[in-house]
């Protein structure tokens, strides 16, 4: 597939088993089931041998984008873009001034950390599975999101079908207080915005065999925000067994909240849709 052209405001995030459909999420499965003669458990999937040998190390580019996306993510190149956008004063408030863990990263949909096999693996270092993160969150609370869900798959011995995705595009303030949208894809010919900064990032569990599923959304901000803005549902985390995020109401490490799937629904409509009869727990 060449170059895609898609509207200003359409995100472009999709998984490459789903890049037909142009969808704003991917699809995966944790389940507790282990390749031959793998002796870890999936919590740990990190120091299995047989999960992927050597990591790529590096980002794969397959046409799907019609710039240059690993000169997009460089410092330098944000530098630049943010200071466009922002103002060197307000790049500096957000970014310099805290050091390297607050420049946008490389943040997987479809962790590599969630794989068994090294093809598999290596199927995750594609940038068609990235989506602008800050670092002092992608490090920060959604790692602990990640570790959570594979520590409740291994807990309900189950597969468990794990959708990502994100949702609208973040503003930050500019040196003159103005909302300003965040895209970081560097500018064509034909004038479109491409590579948004997700405002959320969301994580869907379901469980066919538990008939049950849950959501967990992350703002993608690691700065002052009004709050009310950015609560897309009413926050049930206290009632999972299974969720541990200790600093999930920090901002500076990501404010991190639960919902049931089809309150979220309503607020983000590229949810796939399924059924199920109550929210996943595993006890």
């Amino acid at each position: 597939m060449g170059p895609v052209s898609l509207e200003p405001q359409t995100l472009m995030y999709t998984s490459l088993h789903t890049l037909a459909n142009l969808v704003t999420f991917t699809r995966s499965v944790l389940t507790r089931s282990r390749p031959p003669r793998c002796t870890r458990k999936v919590a740990s999937m990190e120091n299995c041998s047989l999960q992927r040998g050597r990591k790529p190390g590096y980002f794969q580019d397959q046409g799907f984008f019609p710039f240059d996306l690993k000169k997009a993510y460089t410092r330098k190149q944000q530098k630049i873009t943010l200071t466009n956008l922002l103002g060197a004063k307000k790049f500096a408030e957000y970014v310099s001034k805290h050091g390297e863990s607050y420049f946008l990263q490389r943040g997987h949909l479809y962790p590599n950390a969630d794989t068994f096999y090294k093809y598999e693996s290596w199927g995750t270092y594609f940038f068609i599975n990235a989506v602008p993160q800050w670092g002092i969150l992608n490090l920060g609370n959604w790692e602990a999101v990640e570790i959570s869900f594979r520590k409740m798959a291994t807990k309900l011995a189950s597969h468990v079908t794990i959708y990502t995705g994100t949702h609208k595009v973040l503003t930050l303030k500019d040196g003159a207080e103005r909302d300003v949208e965040i895209w970081i894809g560097l500018e064509t010919k034909d004038k479109i915005k491409r590579l948004p900064v997700p405002k959320f990032l969301w994580k869907v569990g379901y469980s066919e065999v538990e008939d049950a599923a849950i959501t967990v959304v992350q703002i993608n901000n690691p700065w002052e925000l009004n709050r009310d803005d950015y609560l897309l549902c009413h926050d049930i985390c206290d009632e999972l067994d299974w969720f541990k995020v200790t600093k999930r109401f920090s901002v500076q490490h990501g404010y991190t909240y639960c919902c049931d799937v089809n309150a979220l629904r309503k607020q983000v409509k590229t949810i796939p849709e399924f059924t199920y009869s109550k929210i996943l727990k595993t006890s």
